[in-house]
């Protein structure tokens, strides 16, 4: 079964350490367009931060798309322990953002590395993470003999029936998971699917 754990609700997150405040924020994301548009609102908040240092992954299909930003902080010192706390976490299609204001007291790469990684863990720790299964909707054919059985069978292996086409053949329109595709013999994926939680 194809599943991931994420989070379903954003959440806010302040710390300061030597008089430099950290706000983070964690996010659900779907798409590098949503992630840009997150970015660009957040920057426009919050013009008058130090830094805006972000990491996110983002689930593409075949791959998991992991990405992080400094912004300006010294390299690796502030994006990279953003992102390993997602990956520690297996978090996916998440974004995690930490806003800086500077406090005049200079951190060193040990104490930034220490502070985003902080600011990380909190707004993780107070997310509620998820599970999401991925489900397919399909269309299973059959015909007017065959329709109770082909019910049967989807509700048995735990399959929701969202539409019935009558024609020639019969199409029932159903969402089930991947690792039942197995069980239909004639069937065609309409469309990806990512709505159940656990």
């Amino acid at each position: 079964m194809e599943k991931y754990l994420t989070i379903n609700k954003s959440n806010w997150a302040k710390i300061v350490i030597k008089k430099s405040r950290f706000f983070s924020r964690i996010l659900f994301v779907s798409s590098n367009v949503e992630i840009e548009n997150i970015l660009q609102h957040i920057k426009r908040e919050y013009k008058n931060s130090t830094h805006i240092v972000y990491a996110y992954r983002l689930n593409k299909g075949n791959y998991i798309e992991d990405y992080f930003t400094d912004a300006g902080e010294p390299k690796y010192s502030s994006g990279p322990p953003i992102l390993q706390h997602l990956q520690q976490k297996n978090l996916v299609n998440v974004l995690l953002v930490v806003i800086r204001y500077y406090g005049g007291i200079k951190l060193g790469i040990g104490g930034l590395i220490r502070a985003y990684s902080e600011s990380a863990s909190i707004a993780i720790k107070n997310a509620k993470i998820i599970e999401k299964v991925i489900y397919y909707k399909i269309a299973v054919s059959t015909d007017y003999e065959n329709i109770g059985n082909t019910i049967k069978l989807i509700k048995k292996n735990n399959g929701r029936i969202v539409d019935v086409k009558y024609g020639e053949q019969i199409e029932v329109i159903t969402k089930i998971t991947k690792d039942q595709f197995g069980k239909f013999s004639n069937f065609r994926i309409i469309e990806k699917l990512d709505d159940k939680y656990y």
